[in-house]
């Protein structure tokens, strides 16, 4: 469906956005579920520029869109850092019971990716980082 090589940079996570959106919705797929691909694609393309390639000058992302019949997959690459631990965060919502001080300002990408996801694989080999998130197009609101 879309093969696609980018810096990883914030300009040019908004064009693979854009280009992204044009192709999903060329192949059928509702407005209302391009929309919450693209905000998968979003979070997990602009956590790699911040966090993987952190205290980097440049990197390089890999992202290649896949379907089969209902099932989408969104296969992400990159030679960033790896997770904290080598493993996705857990499942979980961040903890919002607690004083208005200490609300988190983080956490809240993973746990909407965990569920709009049907299933999220991630692992590194070598010096690349590799993700692959499963979407149910069924599911999928």
């Amino acid at each position: 469906m879309l093969r696609h090589h980018l810096c990883a940079t914030q300009d040019a996570v908004c064009e693979t956005l854009s280009l992204a959106v044009a192709e999903l919705g060329k192949a059928g797929i509702s407005r209302a579920k391009v929309t919450l691909i693209e905000l998968v694609l979003a979070e997990v393309l602009n956590n790699i520029v911040e966090h993987a390639y952190t205290g980097q000058q440049s990197g390089q992302i890999s992202l290649r869109i896949t379907r089969n019949g209902t099932l989408l997959w969104l296969d992400f690459c990159d030679q960033g850092h790896s997770m904290p631990a080598g493993s996705l965060p857990p499942f979980g919502a961040p903890n919002m019971d607690v004083p208005r001080a200490d609300l988190p300002e983080g956490g809240f990408g993973w746990y909407l990716l965990h569920l709009l996801s049907l299933k999220i694989d991630y692992h590194r080999a070598g010096a690349s980082n590799h993700l692959v998130i499963s979407l149910d197009l069924d599911t999928l609101d």
